[in-house]
């Protein structure tokens, strides 16, 4: 398949698409107590993923997954998230959403996704969905930090270079 084809097939199935409603599943949120470093300056670990799209007639749903790590980093290098020591880490806080989005059409054949637009449809949960959930995680991650009497976090903005 051409690379104009599936521009053309991308900008058509945004154009079918719309964001329902955005569920949360479950927060999760853990403040270290035991946390003791003078240490000021604290690294924070970002990891997300979007799960394989589940579709229902004219309904996609999306499962999103979002985590966030404070920690005390002794080498140069990033850490990821499942390599920092619990012993290092001041808080981790973990969002499991779904998002559930519309094809704006009249009938559907149940496998319409997955055969019509199915080269499309990864691309659409990392940039779309992603796009989508980040105000929300940003809130969330905003708000819960100070609730556990911290200094807000403030999560940045998420870009993707062009297609």
């Amino acid at each position: 398949m051409d690379l104009l084809n599936e521009e053309e097939r991308y900008s058509k199935f945004i154009s079918l698409i719309q964001l329902r409603e955005i569920v949360f599943e479950g927060v999760r949120c853990e403040r270290n107590g035991d946390f003791q470093n003078s240490n000021p300056s604290l690294d924070i670990a970002l990891e997300y993923k979007v799960e394989d799209a589940l579709q229902t007639e004219l309904k996609i749903v999306f499962p999103f997954q979002f985590k966030v790590k404070a920690h005390v980093n002794q080498s140069e290098e990033e850490l990821s998230y499942n390599m920092i020591e619990p012993e290092n880490t001041l808080f981790n806080i973990e969002l499991d959403m779904q998002l559930e989005y519309l094809l704006n059409i009249d009938e559907v054949d149940t496998t319409m996704v997955t055969e019509d637009y199915a080269s499309v449809l990864e691309i659409f949960a990392e940039r779309n969905v992603t796009l989508n959930a980040w105000p929300y995680v940003r809130e969330i991650i905003h708000d819960l930090t100070m609730k556990m009497g911290l200094s807000a976090l403030v999560i940045p903005l998420k870009k993707f270079p062009s297609l």
